[in-house]
């Protein structure tokens, strides 16, 4: 398990880190999914809410590299940042995080 701060892994870093749920929020903004649950409407809504939650966070922590300095610098979250970790992500992996 990782430890970035005081947050023992990627949830905690989530429910904790203001600046981690926006990055975590842009992404899944970037491909067209509610960033919230408050957002979500029906219940499938809430379901593709919960799913893109947890894959950004398990990609975000499979590619802590490429966005630890943001992260560490504080670097303010824009949707260009979040476009930029996806196309990293899917030339790494040959695959959408989403």
């Amino acid at each position: 398990m990782i430890k970035l701060g005081d947050n023992e892994g990627i949830s905690d870093l989530y429910y904790n880190d203001s600046w981690f749920k926006s990055l975590v929020m842009e992404i899944a903004d970037f491909y067209g999914y509610p960033i919230s649950t408050e957002d979500a409407i029906s219940t499938g809504e809430q379901v593709m809410c919960t799913y893109a939650t947890v894959n950004i966070s398990l990609g975000l922590e499979q590619f802590l590299d490429e966005w630890y300095s943001w992260w560490e610098d504080k670097v303010p979250v824009t949707p260009l940042m979040a476009e930029l970790f996806c196309r990293k992500y899917y030339k790494q992996m040959g695959d959408h995080i989403l």
